[in-house]
């Protein structure tokens, strides 16, 4: 007797509970999917967040450099003997920091402004 018989009890399930299985699966990860979505928006205009609206306006920027510092950070730590957990979080952190001083940097460059997807100011009317 193999591992897969020992789980079995009589047999597969019936169709029909196999659907019903299936169908309330969907039903529970699109509610799901819809909620998280909710409490984001809700949460999102109740109070606004300096740091998060600096990532918001420079998204496209740090979309462009982060390649670069994530293939390097991980590149580096291969031979630490650190815990995966912990490598994934220096990894993130160093390439968020390292892409976003990069892409504040570029902006500042008059050249580099336009290339890097400076954000957008409001304009004033005088």
């Amino acid at each position: 007797m193999d591992g897969s018989e020992s789980l079995r009890l009589n047999g597969p399930a019936p169709v029909a509970i196999q659907v019903a299985a299936d169908l309330g699966f969907f039903v529970a990860c699109a509610t799901g999917c819809f909620i998280l979505v909710a409490e984001s928006l809700r949460l999102s205009v109740a109070r606004r967040s300096t740091p998060l609206e600096t990532l918001s306006s420079n998204a496209y920027g740090l979309y462009l450099v982060h390649y670069t510092f994530v293939v390097w950070l991980q590149y580096a730590l291969l031979t630490a003997a650190l815990f995966a957990v912990i490598r994934a979080a220096v990894v993130f952190g160093g390439t968020l920091e390292l892409s976003l001083i990069v892409v504040l940097a570029a902006q500042r460059v008059p050249l580099g402004a336009p290339l890097i997807g400076a954000p957008r100011r409001a304009a004033t009317t005088s």
